[in-house]
């Protein structure tokens, strides 16, 4: 695969639309543009993940039940500071003005070119900052109800411990240090084995890892699902990117 554009920290894309075939499509093309992406099929299951993510930008259709997206951006335009872009078919002057007022930042009517949504994308998110991300030093990292301290690779969830085993402590550690950063098999590998690590440290073999490959990777990372997902198969924070690696969606401190 030919890549011309930066695999680490990515910008997370919540789209929220009815529309289970809109979702589908507007997640493949920005996948392709190395955007991860949400969906949310209406406002309730948009109000959870807004309150496990941080999220870059927002995608959402004004047409919906049982609360539409007009009255959405109204609940939610002083609590979430992520831009919003509305999509719909009422796309009259009249219904584009009452978007913007209520605190949409671009309107976009129905049908559109992806194209087009792109550039509105990167016009957008460009305002905060882009794919700049901090590489300061950090203690730790927050996801959902969990919380992973670096100094003493212990995990918390509502401030009960968690049971980790060694190489998944090592795992989520790497994760966290890296945190909304995709991470490729092979760097994890290198990681576990011993060779570099993924900021290009060198780190001493741990004989737990010392046959690790791609398959035993995804046991570990499977096995690693397990502890932190209400549902391994449909990971909330620890996520596959097709082609590329793994990510774990959490906030570094």
């Amino acid at each position: 695969m030919v890549v011309d554009e930066p695999f680490h920290s990515p910008q997370h894309i919540l789209i929220i639309d009815d529309d289970e075939c809109i979702r589908t499509l507007l997640s493949d093309f920005l996948y392709v543009h190395f955007y991860m992406v949400s969906g949310a099929s209406d406002t309730s299951e948009a109000d959870k993940l807004l309150g496990l993510f941080k999220f870059d930008l927002i995608i959402l259709d004004v047409l919906m039940n049982p609360e539409d997206g007009t009255t959405y951006i109204k609940r939610i335009r002083n609590k979430v500071e992520a831009p919003i872009i509305m999509l719909t078919a009422l796309n009259t002057p009249e219904h584009r003005i009452t978007g913007l007022e209520n605190g949409a930042d671009d309107y976009l009517g129905k049908p559109f070119e992806p194209k087009e949504l792109l550039l509105r994308i990167k016009n957008l998110t460009s305002r905060k900052g882009g794919w700049e991300q901090s590489r300061s030093i950090k203690t730790g990292a927050k996801f959902g109800e969990f919380d992973f301290n670096l100094g003493n690779t212990s995990l918390k969830r509502s401030e009960e411990y968690v049971y980790i085993t060694t190489i998944e402590a090592k795992l989520l550690g790497l994760f966290a240090k890296r945190a909304s950063e995709i991470i490729s098999r092979s760097e994890v590998i290198s990681y576990l084995m011993g060779v570099k690590d993924a900021l290009g440290n060198n780190v001493q073999k741990d004989s737990l890892a010392i046959k690790m490959n791609a398959r035993t990777v995804d046991t570990q990372i499977a096995r690693l699902r397990v502890r932190i997902e209400k549902d391994p198969k449909k990971p909330e924070f620890l996520q596959t990117v097709r082609g590329a690696g793994y990510v774990l969606w959490a906030t570094p401190y």
